[in-house]
């Protein structure tokens, strides 16, 4: 019954992943709460309100070429988003699992894994434990109100 809003949740969030892995701030802040806020490991603990902290990160990369070849993927049972360009960087969302709160709130929790080449060319895989609360205020498309993000450990 409620099949197109998981569906429209998920989009939102692979798509906030593609606007981090680009560094887009214009996309970012489409789907992004300006009242957002979120623990990660960046924080060190604290609650984080508002974008202005993101909005540093996006700054610092602005200037690296290397921030417009990043790119995501949601990998589930049954879907591959695949991209024609090669990343230096790979995200995906593995395995997305979405709770409903109703037809205006929704929780997305997965792992995101985030794959990337090292100065001397050999892989390194980062793991992470997210949850990302989802909004759809007065029907104007969903906005990422919350953010959890933890560290799970690496791979090289």
């Amino acid at each position: 019954m409620y099949q197109h809003i998981v569906h429209d949740v998920i989009k939102a969030n692979y798509e906030l992943l593609e606007a981090i892995a680009r560094n887009d701030w214009v996309s970012y802040e489409k789907y992004v709460d300006p009242t957002i806020t979120c623990f990660e490991p960046e924080a060190a603990g604290h609650l984080i309100e508002g974008t202005d902290f993101h909005k540093f990160y996006f700054q610092q990369s602005a200037s690296s070429n290397a921030a417009k070849k990043n790119k995501s993927i949601l990998a589930s049972p049954s879907h591959l988003l695949p991209h024609s360009e090669t990343p230096s960087s790979l995200n995906t969302m593995a395995r997305p699992h979405v709770r409903l709160l109703g037809q205006h709130a929704a929780v997305v929790s997965y792992v995101r894994l985030v794959q990337s080449l090292d100065a001397s060319g050999a892989v390194q895989v980062k793991q992470y434990e997210e949850t990302r609360i989802w909004q759809n205020k007065n029907m104007d498309g969903w906005r990422n109100v919350h953010m959890h993000r933890s560290q799970i450990g690496s791979s090289e």
